[in-house]
C-alpha cells in the first residue's frame, strides 16, 4: 500500500486491525468512512495487517528525537495521522483484547507522547502533536459480551490522547458469532449515521 501524492493531505484515515478484509471489522469501518465522505471530506483506509510493522523496542529513541528509529511502513501511518483531521480505528476481539496488529500500532505510537513530572511526583502525559483531531472506534466481539470493550475503549482512549485526539464517539457490536454483521442492518445504519455526524463535526472544527 502506497501514501498516493494526490492523497496527501487527507482529511480523515481509517485503521482496520483485523486480518480479515470484508469482515465485520473491516465493514463498520467502510461505514463510517461513507458517511464522513458525505460530508465531502477526503477519506484513507488502511489494513494494519497489510503493512511492514515491526513491534516497538522500547529503545527510548523517540524520546530524544521525536522520531523512531525503526524503518518499516509506520512511516507511511506517521504522515498520515500528522495530516489527517479526523482518526477511526478498528479491531476485533481476540482472547478479550484487541489484536496484536491493532496493539503493535498503538505502541509505536509511543513517539507521540511527551512525559512530564511535575514537582509534585506527578506525571502527566501531553502529545507532542500541535494540531487537534478527532477520532472514533469500532469494535466487535464475537461471543463475550459487551463489557469486553471496557478495556479496549481505555486503550484506544489512550492512544487518542497520545495524538491529540477527541474521543468523539465509538461503534461497538457484541456477538458477531451469531449475527454477523452483514446480516444487520441496524449496526450497518447506526455505523454510517455516526459517520455522517463525525464528519460534520470535522468540518465545522469540533474536535473536542
Amino acid at each position: 500500500m502506497k501514501f498516493k501524492e494526490e492523497e496527501k493531505g487527507l482529511d480523515v484515515i481509517g485503521l482496520v486491525g483485523s486480518p480479515r478484509k470484508k469482515g465485520n471489522t473491516d465493514l463498520l469501518v467502510d461505514q463510517v468512512l461513507a458517511g464522513v465522505a458525505t460530508a465531502g471530506l477526503r477519506v484513507q483506509k488502511f489494513y494494519l495487517n497489510d503493512l511492514r510493522i515491526h513491534p516497538c523496542q522500547y529503545c527510548n529513541y523517540c524520546r530524544k528525537h521525536y522520531s523512531c528509529r525503526q524503518e518499516d511502513d509506520m512511516a507511511l501511518l506517521y504522515t498520515a495521522i500528522e495530516q489527517c483531521r479526523g482518526i477511526v480505528v478498528g479491531t476485533p476481539t481476540f482472547y478479550g483484547d484487541i489484536t496484536a496488529q491493532t496493539k503493535i500500532f498503538i505502541d509505536r505510537c509511543y513517539r507521540y507522547v511527551e512525559v512530564v513530572r511535575h514537582p509534585d511526583g506527578r506525571n502527566s502525559f501531553p502529545s507532542r502533536l500541535p494540531d487537534r483531531r478527532l477520532g472514533m472506534m469500532v469494535g466487535v466481539t464475537g461471543s463475550f459480551g459487551p463489557e469486553t470493550f471496557n478495556k479496549q475503549v481505555e486503550v484506544i482512549g489512550l492512544l487518542f490522547n497520545d495524538l491529540n485526539v477527541g474521543f468523539a464517539d465509538k461503534v461497538l457490536y457484541a456477538g458477531t458469532d451469531y449475527r454477523p454483521v452483514k446480516e444487520n442492518q441496524a449496526i450497518l445504519t447506526l455505523a454510517y449515521a455516526k459517520g455522517v455526524e463525525f464528519g460534520k463535526r470535522i468540518l465545522n472544527g469540533i474536535f473536542a
